[in-house]
């Protein structure tokens, strides 16, 4: 999965239980492996590990990694990052652009669009138009 922000390239990647996630200017690695998390962040490294199902690392320029219970989440600075991991699906937000996958299903939101894909549905939304395609009660 790729997503690419405004003046900045942010990559969000699932590969069994290890997510990367680079953005413009600094590199971001948050890597999960069973109960450890890793993060390493620019000029720092730190590493953090899960005990009991929750876990709260924050970093200079309001960076925040946490781990609750299989689900994810890391913030950046100026821009918002948010990484999160819950039962296979993963979702990276950014400033005005968010991807997030749900159950199998990705979605995509930019600046002022999203592209949102539950359950094998995609629905996309404008900045002055509104798109859905609803599936279940979920959308």
């Amino acid at each position: 999965m790729l997503a690419e922000g405004e003046g900045q390239q942010q990559q969000v990647e699932l590969c069994g239980g290890a997510m990367l996630a680079e953005g413009g200017g600094r590199q971001q690695r948050v890597e999960l492996c069973g109960e450890a998390m890793l993060a390493e962040g620019e000029g720092q490294q730190q590493q953090e590990e899960l005990c009991g199902g929750e876990m709260l690392a924050e970093r200079e320029g309001q960076q925040q990694v946490e781990l609750r219970g299989g689900a994810m989440l890391a913030e950046g600075e100026g821009q918002q990052q948010q990484v999160e991991l819950r039962g296979g699906a993963m979702l990276a937000e950014g400033e005005g652009q968010q991807v997030e996958l749900c159950g199998g299903a990705m979605l995509a939101e930019g600046e002022g669009q999203q592209v949102e894909l539950c359950g094998g549905e995609m629905l996309a939304e404008g900045e002055g138009q509104q798109q859905w395609s609803c599936v279940g009660e979920r959308c």
